[in-house]
């Protein structure tokens, strides 16, 4: 038992890397011209997705109750992501990396505007409709912006997010 408690979360990143870059190989199937096979890998994207899922689950302490859960995302993860990042933009600034430098950037500022929209949300004053950068992840509230404030982006690259699961 004690191996699969240290295997499930290798299996869980293995199965949200082949679910995401599933769905990269249907974005180049549908500029290629095969739809059909584009809508096979959005398929095999959320088998692999919901499979990422169930063993996340498996792992304790993975999903509590929603207070918990708050505090987890927006008191712990977004923070360590932040300061993970801070450490690569250096390491991809020294190595000379611009496009990973700026992906880091672009994650900083992405991972600080959404505890920012958590904070308005506590507060009552945030909008419940959101879309999010396709490129970046950058989350708007309400209509989309012309362009992405961190990748700029034009608006057809927001992807509205749907009020339930």
């Amino acid at each position: 038992m004690e191996n699969l408690e240290r295997t499930l979360p290798e299996l869980f990143a293995g199965l949200s890397r082949t679910a995401e870059r599933s769905r990269l190989y249907a974005l180049r199937a549908v500029k290629d011209g095969q739809p059909r096979l584009a809508t096979l890998f959005l398929a095999l994207a959320e088998s692999k997705a919901r499979q990422a899922q169930r063993f996340l689950v498996q792992m304790r302490g993975a999903v509590g109750p929603t207070a918990e859960n708050v505090r987890t995302a927006f008191g712990t993860e977004l923070l360590v992501g932040i300061d993970r990042y801070r450490d690569l933009l250096g390491e991809a600034e020294q190595a000379g990396s611009k496009a990973l430098a700026t992906g880091f950037s672009h994650s900083i500022e992405v991972d600080r505007r959404t505890m920012e929209l958590h904070e308005r949300l506590d507060q009552g004053s945030e909008d419940a409709a959101y879309s999010v950068c396709d490129f970046c992840g950058y989350i708007a509230t309400g209509e989309p912006p012309e362009h992405c404030p961190v990748c700029t982006a034009p608006r057809n690259r927001f992807k509205a997010v749907d009020s339930g699961p």
